[in-house]
């Protein structure tokens, strides 16, 4: 019987470094779907719109790994995130009073 992985398995072993077998960058499960969705037929939502579990047979794995390192540096891999923006900080703006009418 064959073995399967899914997109978890795929992603974590091609995020490994080149030299261990990955792509050495970050890729999630995410963006493996996504590439699967546009390289694979059978994963392909416009002829086949009805779910489908991912799940890659080790020759899928490896188009997926020669698509993956094709693509070098333009990313599947989602970039790290940013550290959430500082709320900005509020200042009071002093308020001048108008001078009173003094009549003479």
């Amino acid at each position: 019987m064959a073995t399967v992985q899914t997109p978890n398995m795929v992603a974590r072993a091609m995020s490994r470094p080149v030299a261990s077998g990955g792509v050495g960058r970050p890729i999630t499960a995410k963006g493996v779907r996504t590439l699967a969705r546009s390289i694979i037929g059978r994963f392909d939502k416009t002829k086949h719109p009805e779910y489908q579990g991912h799940a890659y047979t080790a020759a899928e794995v490896s188009v997926l790994r020669k698509a993956l390192m094709a693509r070098g540096s333009r990313a599947v891999a989602q970039a790290p995130r940013k550290a959430p923006r500082k709320a900005a900080t509020v200042r009071k703006v002093a308020t001048v009073k108008p001078a009173p009418d003094v009549a003479s």
